[in-house]
């Protein structure tokens, strides 16, 4: 399996949350985990909003978690198409849900991955697979 892990689950995983940690433990071993250039701008934005004594460990700490990843995914043009189209898509469905996210599941989609979050709004989205590993 390859994973597409979002920013809560990228967060769970920098706190060491046990269930989540105990999930990836127990996947096999050629699963694949990645992230989004998304995830990795939100993360950092939070790191931002700590007092500046917590914020440079907090900051190493992310640069750490996104190394551990097979890559930290960017947006490509065929994913901006995707992200256009699933917008739309949402929006005709009464369903919108936080631009951030309709980016993390355009690039989910375009690379075939399976989105890892606890936001349940993702199940809003025509095609996206998604696991709640803290389920």
């Amino acid at each position: 399996m390859r994973y597409l892990l979002d920013t809560n689950t990228c967060s769970h995983l920098q706190r060491n949350q046990p269930v989540i940690v105990g999930h990836l433990a127990s996947l096999p071993r050629a699963a694949t985990f990645y992230t989004s250039v998304i995830t990795q701008g939100e993360m950092v934005y939070g790191a931002h909003h700590v007092p500046k004594p917590r914020r440079a460990k907090l900051l190493t700490e992310i640069r750490s978690l996104l190394r551990d990843m097979a890559d930290v995914l960017p947006v490509t043009p065929a994913v901006a198409e995707r992200y256009g189209q699933l917008k739309a898509e949402l929006a005709r469905q009464g369903a919108p849900i936080p631009a951030n996210d309709i980016w993390v599941a355009a690039i989910a989609i375009e690379a075939g991955l399976v989105v890892v979050s606890d936001d349940a709004h993702f199940g809003h989205v025509p095609g996206l697979r998604v696991e709640n590993w803290l389920q």
